[in-house]
């Protein structure tokens, strides 16, 4: 019997934040390019955090949430899971 472990829990949140970060991105039809621009981040940052390749840390998380206008019990929800 094994045992995920600290590293695979890490992995399974982070991908789980990636995916939540694109999926409300998407519901609010913005491109990449339009939030990297509004943000002055080049839009490989973006996209690496999207697809789980880079951490995305709670400064820049909060930034998107502002962007993307959640607000509430969603943007407790998704910076609780970055603090993770």
């Amino acid at each position: 019997m094994g045992s995920t472990g600290p590293q695979k829990l890490v992995t399974v949140v982070r991908s789980g934040l990636a995916g939540e970060v694109q999926y409300v991105r998407n519901r609010c039809y913005l491109s990449l390019e339009v939030v990297c621009n509004q943000l002055g981040w080049q839009q490989s940052k973006l996209s690496r955090m999207e697809r789980g390749h880079q951490c995305i840390s709670a400064a820049d998380l909060a930034s998107l949430l502002v962007i993307y206008k959640v607000m509430g019990a969603e943007r407790a929800r998704l910076l609780h899971l970055v603090e993770r």
